[in-house]
């Protein structure tokens, strides 16, 4: 499956995605005001997920974001 965070504030460190199960990711946004991150995921058995990605920033915190994907 393939995803797309795309996050804006003031100082952005990083996302940590939680692919719902067990398996996790953190990518660095280094400090910039935007970013974009494209990944894909491999899941190993049907089902349905919900995927979380959460964009921390020094300024404005923790921002989370979900999505609910059903593999077959």
């Amino acid at each position: 499956v393939d995803f797309v965070v795309t996050a804006q504030g003031g100082i952005l460190l990083g996302v940590a995605v939680d692919y719902g199960d067990t398996s996790t990711d953190l990518f660095g946004a280094g400090g910039a005001r935007t970013a974009r991150f494209m990944f894909s995921h491999a899941y190993s058995a049907a089902g349905t997920y919900e995927v979380r990605a959460r964009a921390t920033d020094a300024v404005a915190g923790d921002k989370d974001a979900t999505v609910e994907v059903r593999v077959q």
